[in-house]
């Protein structure tokens, strides 16, 4: 009777104790998942902080772009465009 009881302590024991150790695998996997994630999205948040700082120097050198003068310099120099001075001209009529 007393190894009887004796065993079932220890069957009882056994099986808390596996179970615990169950359970805190699976929270610990858990808690390392978590923090993957977590890093994961700081670093997808960096990411998304520079291409925003990206797109907006790409769209302030495409309105410097857009300038006439400032096409008209590229023109110049990249495609070797010659652009003439305006004439101006008098015009008499004899009405």
């Amino acid at each position: 009777m007393i190894y009887n009881k004796n065993r079932m302590n220890w069957s009882s024991i056994l099986v808390f104790i596996t179970t615990s150790t169950f359970f805190l695998v699976v929270y610990i996997h858990q808690k390392n998942s978590i923090i993957y994630h977590l890093q994961e999205n700081q670093k997808l948040n960096k990411k998304l902080i520079f291409y925003k700082n990206q797109v907006s120097s790409n769209k302030g050198s495409i309105i410097g772009l857009k300038r006439a003068d400032r096409i008209r310099k590229i023109a110049e120099k990249e495609l070797n465009m010659y652009f003439p001075q305006p004439e101006s001209l008098k015009v008499i009529s004899n009405e």
